[in-house]
């Protein structure tokens, strides 16, 4: 039979209905395979509430596993660090103690975020829920992923109450629907996913290894440390407003190395500019590493009226921008060919080097380097949006190798660059597929073979 949302029983097992589509059952939660049961979490799941009054914290001790901690899928020891008393523990846990593969679900601040406990002597802390079955018919691992699959989400979500900050009492959430395949399905399905994450977990390894060494090569090349033996002319260190740098290399303001006839430059959008038949404007915010340039479909556009009036701050393929209002403040893009005569907004400053004087490719490199930073961090202004003002940009102290090494050092780090984003690439097509994954085995879409 059909049965329609409404009529959705939370405490009818619908295994055994027959119903027109082969193998396959209908239920509020959509289609799922005839085998797999359809329950609560409270009739298989035994659970503890951990939310209540705060703990007493302490400098060291137990670690305090919060809200904070729990991500998708994991327990983050790095991003928050708090800790109780070794004495009050037992208090603490007064509840129940935690076990190796106890399943953790945040409840509100942010509701939803899942973890797996993957070690011993920890204590939990305010808006987090401990989950454990109560017997051998639902897999720890599968569990996690339950979880975190769409389907639960989602149903999580239409519990929830709040409308700036999303909480679930846990009444609610604990009478919250079960889909559960054979025990067998189960842990194979929580295999395949969890070699998945290895593999990402692999790949985030490698990338973090790759950045640290591009940024040590950074360190070592644009100060001098390093370099090229046909460009040296002198092993002389002299002392400059940026520390030691070699002799044989200037000291400039980013000023003298901008085209004059194209001067540092932003733009001035109002709200009602956009015209999505209009002329580009870029923003910093427009590129990402692994992706590049957004698609030039989600690019931001103004009328051609409202364009003419920033015709000075028009970009030629080679320009700089530099990020000056906002959470990117400081981060600097070269322009592509593809968005030649593109202007900018406000919250983005052109800068035209000028290329018979410096490579500004190497100056990229530069202005995302530490030292572009301590650039920006003398004249960053703070508030709810930092900034940076165009004249502090214009006054920026850079080192000035010869032209041709500052293509060599460029190309050096370039290609190191052009590494990096493609493993970054490969991990975005990983996180994809896990996505992808999730969805069809989670609902059955996809079913599994059982050795």
């Amino acid at each position: 039979m059909m049965i329609a949302e409404e009529d959705y029983d939370p405490n009818h097992d619908y295994t055994n209905d027959t119903i027109k589509r082969p193998t396959y059952k209908h239920s509020k939660l959509g289609w799922t395979p005839e085998q797999w049961c359809i329950s609560r979490l409270n009739n298989h799941l035994d659970y503890v509430d951990y939310r209540g009054k705060s703990p007493i914290k302490a400098d060291s001790g137990t670690f305090l596993v919060t809200a904070k901690n729990i991500k998708k899928g994991v327990i983050d020891y790095e991003i928050s660090k708090e800790y109780i008393p070794n004495d009050t523990y037992n208090t603490v846990m007064g509840r129940g103690e935690v076990e190796m593969g106890d399943i953790l679900i945040t409840t509100e601040a942010p509701l939803g975020n899942v973890a797996q406990v993957d070690r011993e002597n920890v204590a939990l802390a305010q808006r987090v829920i401990k989950y454990r079955p109560k017997n051998r018919t639902v897999d720890k691992n599968y569990l996690k992923w339950y979880f975190l699959s769409h389907r639960f989400q989602k149903e999580l979500l239409l519990e929830s109450t709040g409308s700036t900050v999303k909480g679930i009492k846990g009444s609610r959430l604990h009478k919250l629907p079960l889909i559960l395949p054979p025990l067998p399905e189960q842990k194979k399905i929580a295999q395949i996913l969890s070699t998945w994450d290895k593999a990402i977990s692999k790949m985030e390894q490698l990338i973090a290894k790759k950045q640290e060494r591009k940024k040590g090569l950074m360190q070592q090349l644009l100060t001098g440390k390093k370099r090229f033996k046909e460009f040296v002319k002198s092993d002389k260190m002299k002392e400059t407003k940026l520390g030691l740098i070699p002799e044989d290399w200037g000291e400039v303001r980013l000023n003298d190395l901008i085209d004059k006839s194209r001067k540092v430059r932003y733009g001035i959008v109002q709200p009602g500019d956009y015209d999505p038949n209009g002329r580009f404007m870029v923003r910093g915010q427009d590129y990402s590493l692994s992706k590049g340039w957004n698609n030039p479909e989600n690019l931001f556009r103004v009328s051609h009226v409202v364009e003419v009036k920033y015709k000075k701050a028009r970009l030629k393929g080679g320009d700089l921008i530099l990020t000056i209002v906002g959470a990117g403040t400081g981060h600097a893009q070269e322009i592509p060919d593809w968005l030649e005569g593109a202007n900018i907004t406000q919250t983005t400053a052109r800068i035209a080097i000028n290329q018979f004087e410096a490579d500004n490719k190497f100056y990229l490199q530069y202005l995302n380097s530490d030292l572009g930073k301590k650039q920006t961090y003398r004249f960053i202004k703070g508030g709810a949006q930092p900034g940076l003002n165009i004249r502090d940009v214009e006054v920026f102290n850079l080192a000035k190798p010869q032209l041709m090494e500052q293509r060599k050092i460029a190309s050096v780090l370039s290609s190191a660059d052009q590494e990096l984003n493609k493993l970054l690439t490969q991990l975005d097509q990983l996180k994809e597929q896990k996505k992808g994954l999730m969805q069809k085995l989670l609902t059955g879409e996809v079913r599994v073979k059982i050795d």
